[in-house]
């Protein structure tokens, strides 16, 4: 697991070089995901956490205006208007919503008083126009999707291991953007610029995304045995032929 370890962290700290730390710490998070899957044991994986813990709190504080966004996300009253601006009407558009909402389309936070509105924040927007109900709804499809993510991949294990490894890839990385999103719009943590899968603007997160369920949803009719596994039938070697022609002539 050296190889994968290593440029896990080296594209990790490229992305964190360029002031992206929410994308940084999404990618860690999968990069790690993929290792359990692969059988990198928790302990391991806790212990190596513990080593890149101090040099990610020393990046976090080395700036004044991350150490007053932290405290600001900690203390929200001392801020209501600046930094936290975002999030005290991301919850106010949430609970304006109740439980049924007041009907699509007919939502006021959107009309300027939420930023970023159509991305970040898109979920309070949802939740002020079809309530409680439509949006515990949304969530329950988030959850549909994780579990029969992970039962694909589970039952794909024995069948073709690359194929349990993706699964459980594209699933957490659907899975994980909707917890941080969620998070952020709840005030559970402070904005990340995650988007909200399916929902959020952006064309290439979308692409992304559906991209990435496509693939999900064809490895999970494979593993309910409604499409057959289909696995190449020429050995290594003759892969390396065909890819390297000229490889056996140059030895």
């Amino acid at each position: 697991f050296g190889a994968p370890i290593i440029v896990s962290l080296v594209i990790t700290a490229l992305i964190f070089a360029q002031r992206d730390y929410s994308s940084a710490l999404l990618f860690l998070a999968l990069s790690f995901a993929l290792l359990l899957a692969s059988g990198f044991k928790l302990g391991h994986l806790l212990v190596l956490l513990a080593f890149l813990a101090a040099p990610a709190l020393i990046a976090m504080f080395s700036q004044s205006y991350r150490v007053k966004r932290v405290f600001s996300f900690l203390f929200p009253a001392l801020d209501p208007a600046g930094m936290n601006y975002q999030v005290s009407n991301s919850l106010k558009a949430i609970r304006a919503g109740g439980l049924f909402g007041v009907g699509l389309g007919n939502g006021q936070y959107k009309l300027g008083l939420l930023p970023e509105v159509q991305s970040d924040f898109i979920f309070a927007s949802i939740c002020e126009e079809i309530g409680f109900v439509g949006s515990s709804f949304i969530l329950v499809l988030f959850a549909m999707i994780a579990i029969l993510g992970y039962n694909a991949a589970s039952r794909m294990e024995s069948r073709d291991r690359f194929s349990s490894i993706m699964a459980y890839g594209l699933t957490s990385m659907i899975l994980f953007q909707a917890i941080l999103n969620l998070a952020v719009v709840t005030a559970l943590l402070p904005p990340t610029g995650i988007p909200m899968p399916f929902f959020s603007q952006g064309g290439s997160n979308l692409f992304v995304v559906l991209s990435s369920s496509a693939l999900l949803y064809r490895i999970m009719l494979i593993s309910s045995g409604k499409i057959p596994l289909q696995k190449s039938s020429l050995k290594r070697e003759e892969r390396k032929s065909i890819l390297f022609p000229d490889a056996g002539s140059l030895s």
